[in-house]
């Protein structure tokens, strides 16, 4: 063997891509402290493995060199770009391609911002009912977040709206969803903002803005696959269509709503269109088919064990027994709607079935003269009442005043108008009352709930005695009704007699338990101030009502 061999076999050629690849992995792992200098041990990382599989890949090539030439040239050059490649996704793996999972869980993108954090204490805030305090975090939260942190400011402009609508902040809502829905970049957030903007308007009484707002979203919601968000705005674009009196237009939205929820399989969604439309069908005189729906309405809030969804369906069914002449029915139907409600603990709106409750009882008592035919009055009149109960007080009035100028003689309009201005609070509001009141009494003289709306007058007054001999004439005329019951201990409530407050409570007990309940805990209240006072006196009441036995 020459010499010349023996240099050749001591000192390959290879060595010299060896050495060139070692230098790459230092140079990549020095590059590591250059690039993310917060990331020095994934630097030192980098520099360490890098070295080693360049290492560990330069004496492989040492001896594919030897024993096979072409193949070991071919991985000379493809080598430093397989290091090269490895040491960059151990330093910042969310550059590789396809590396979202990676980036999900490597601690530099899953650490919160400050932005977020607050964002997520926002939240908080508003699920535990302080919107002032979200309010206020939610604002923070959109100052702090980054201008590429689209998403998350879209969700911070949307909670400052969503808690400026709880704290009744209609003009702040307004601005706020409408800076989110500058920054949404997507057609589902859009559509829901818009429809978020839609409530906002219609709250305001826009109605028109309101309904251009869910045109768009409605819009929005057809070209993408959010059905369940579809049927919401299709229901909402319903009822405020009712609302504004255009009648085909509501009708075809809810149908629309109905279908679509049936077609996402939300079937409480699609009672609450159900029960849009069959309100549609009963102002429409179409009983048949409000009935219908009533049931299958009914069916889906049972199963879904949705108790206000139950007393909805059994107040509109009372609302439609009533209006086809068929009181005792319909009292039945708002008697279960009552206590459902309270199930439910919703107390406003058992206090308006109670009130729909007497104005059926009342009628019943004292049913229109015969042989006059009333029926376009009365329809216009009922109508009234249904806004009434539903809190639209303008239409009501609308249609009580409608119902006058179709038939003068007809009592019933007079004191629902009258006692739609008893709420006034106001003397000018009371006279005009009591004038209506009177004039419905004038034309019925035996109209019980004129007669109580009289009392109440004199209540509020402070005529005690006017009052109640008011109540009792009232109840001359309707023994047992639980509204001039009521009043008629209330009356003798804050008269100072409490023995006949309290004799009367014990009658008021079978007809309505609550308000029995009240007046005996409010004698109780007083008598316990006046003991120190009066000893004699307390003790006497004590023993008459045998309180707290």
């Amino acid at each position: 063997m020459t010499t010349d061999a023996i240099d050749r076999r001591a000192h390959p050629p290879v060595l010299l891509p060896v050495a060139v690849l070692v230098v790459l992995a230092l140079a990549v792992g020095v590059s590591s402290f250059l690039v993310e200098p917060s990331s020095g041990q994934r630097g030192l990382f980098a520099l360490a493995s890098s070295s080693a599989l360049a290492a560990a890949t330069g004496y492989l090539l040492l001896r594919l060199v030897r024993r096979r030439r072409g193949f070991g040239l071919v991985l000379i050059v493809v080598t430093p770009a397989l290091v090269f490649g490895a040491a960059n996704l151990m330093l910042v793996p969310e550059r590789a391609p396809g590396a979202s999972s990676v980036v999900a869980v490597t601690p530099r993108t899953t650490a919160p911002t400050a932005g977020r954090q607050t964002l997520k204490e926002a939240h908080g805030a508003l699920e535990a009912g302080a919107p002032a305090r979200a309010r206020a975090l939610f604002h923070e939260a959109a100052a702090q977040l980054e201008p590429d942190e689209r998403v998350s400011r879209v969700e911070a402009f949307t909670g400052i709206g969503d808690a400026a609508l709880r704290l009744s902040d209609q003009e702040a809502a307004r601005l706020a969803y409408g800076q989110a829905l500058a920054l949404a970049d997507d057609d589902s957030t859009r559509a829901r903002l818009q429809a978020e903007l839609g409530n906002v308007e219609s709250l305001a009484g826009n109605w028109s803005a309101a309904s251009e707002h869910f045109d768009r979203a409605v819009a929005l919601y057809e070209a993408g696959d959010d059905r369940v968000g579809h049927a919401n705005v299709l229901l909402r674009r319903g009822e405020l269509l009712a609302r504004e009196k255009k009648l085909e237009a509501a009708r075809e939205s809810l149908e629309a709503a109905a279908r679509t929820y049936g077609e996402a399989k939300a079937p409480v969604g699609r009672a609450n269109a159900l029960l849009g439309l069959a309100e549609l069908d009963i102002a429409a005189d179409e009983a048949r088919r409000a009935s219908g729906r009533l049931q299958e309405a009914g069916a889906i809030y049972t199963k879904a064990a949705n108790l206000r969804g139950q007393a909805s369906v059994e107040r509109l069914t009372g609302t439609l027994e009533a209006r086809v002449g068929k009181a005792q029915d319909a009292q039945e139907a708002l008697e279960r709607a009552r206590d459902l409600y309270a199930r439910a603990g919703d107390e406003q709106a058992v206090a308006q079935v109670v009130q729909q409750v007497a104005v059926v009882e009342a009628d019943e008592a004292d049913p229109p003269p015969p042989r006059r035919d009333n029926t376009a009055a009365r329809r216009l009149w009922r109508q009234g009442y249904e806004h009434y109960n539903a809190g639209r007080i303008e239409e009501a009035q609308a249609k009580y005043r409608a119902a006058i100028a179709k038939d003068p003689t007809y009592a019933p309009p007079y004191n629902s108008l009258g006692r739609i201005l008893m709420d006034s609070a106001t003397d000018q509001g009371w006279r005009e009352a009591e004038k209506l009141i009177k004039t419905s009494l004038r034309h019925r003289p035996t109209y019980m709930a004129a007669v109580n709306n009289l009392g109440v007058l004199e209540l509020e007054r402070k005529n005690y005695d006017a009052a109640i001999a008011l109540f009792l004439r009232a109840l001359r005329l309707k023994p047992g009704h639980r509204l001039p019951l009521g009043n008629l201990a209330r009356a003798y409530l804050r008269s100072g007699n409490y023995e006949d407050a309290m004799r009367v409570a014990k009658q008021l007990a079978k007809a309505d338990p609550d308000a029995a309940r009240a007046i005996e805990r409010s004698v109780d209240r007083a008598v316990r101030v006046q003991k120190p006072l009066y000893p004699k006196k307390a003790k006497s009441i004590r023993d008459s009502v045998t309180l707290g036995k």
